[in-house]
């Protein structure tokens, strides 16, 4: 596979957080996105709710688009 094949899956892109209930776990952003992993803005940002909110709610799932 190599390095082409992750510069092919990893791209610049939008990724999202959604709860429905906790919508305060809500939130979107900007960042390279793929290879089926959490991108760095996202890793950042569940640091900072987990620290505001404690842990998150079971309801909580991620996505990510490419741009």
């Amino acid at each position: 596979m190599g390095w082409s094949f992750m510069t092919n899956i990893v791209r610049k892109g939008s990724w999202y957080m959604r709860s429905k209930s906790d919508p305060r776990w809500n939130c979107s952003g900007k960042d390279y996105v793929g290879g089926f992993d959490l991108p760095l803005g996202m890793q950042k940002k569940l640091k900072e709710l987990t620290e505001s909110y404690g842990s998150q709610p079971s309801d909580l799932t991620w996505h990510y688009n490419y741009d």
